[in-house]
């Protein structure tokens, strides 16, 4: 007996195989790509010359964040940008899951700037509380030489 056709066959299968595995679940896929609310993720502008650390938030610390900017009123004077090296703060980027667009809000220190629908608004938090909920939120998500760097006074 001819050993080829028995190899054929035996490849073709194998292929067969790697080609299902490789395949997404479609149930798995729908399961993983919708999720209940629209992601939120925030970037510590820190590094030049490397990528800043970027993660997603949970929606616990997206209401806690909405909830302390809620509460913050406008600032009496304008936002200076910060052009340093080292720490420059954080960026936040929200989805509205009603209209689709993104708005953003920058932290630093006691200066929280919310980008949205074209206008940006400057807002005075004068505990640094914002920014506290991000401190502790990027000590899950980077390294602890970048985390002691930010969180010290």
């Amino acid at each position: 007996m001819n050993p080829a056709p028995v190899f054929r066959i035996a490849l073709c299968l194998y292929a067969l195989v790697l080609l299902a595995a490789c395949m997404p679940d479609q149930q798995q896929t729908a399961t993983t790509t919708t999720p209940s609310s629209p992601v939120a993720y925030v970037t510590l502008d820190i590094f030049s010359g490397r990528p800043n650390p970027r993660w997603q938030i949970d929606d616990a610390e997206t209401s806690a964040i909405l909830a302390q900017l809620a509460q913050l009123v406008p600032a009496s004077k304008g936002f200076t940008p910060i052009n340093k090296l080292g720490y420059r703060g954080f960026i936040v980027e929200l989805p509205d899951s009603a209209t689709g667009e993104t708005s953003t809000i920058s932290v630093y220190r006691q200066s929280v700037v919310q980008h949205g629908g074209g206008v940006a608004v400057v807002y005075d938090d004068p505990s640094s509380a914002i920014e506290q909920i991000l401190i502790n939120s990027a000590q899950q998500h980077t390294e602890p030489a970048v985390y002691k760097a930010i969180s010290a006074p």
